[in-house]
């Protein structure tokens, strides 16, 4: 299977990856698969910060 992104790594340059994306699959499909990674992103850090401050103690 194919990479989708080789580089850049969405979490270090979001306006990079968006770029590559763009390259790749066009603007429209480019954005929905960024917002879907920005809330995949936000739900999963919501989920670990309980354990996180936890951690933190």
């Amino acid at each position: 299977m194919p990479v989708l992104c080789p580089d850049p790594f969405i979490g270090e340059d979001l306006t990079a990856a968006e770029d590559s994306l763009t390259d790749r699959f066009g603007f429209a499909e480019a954005g929905r698969i960024v917002e879907d990674l920005t809330r995949f992103r936000a739900k999963a850090m919501q989920a670990a910060g309980p354990a996180a401050r936890w951690l933190e103690g």
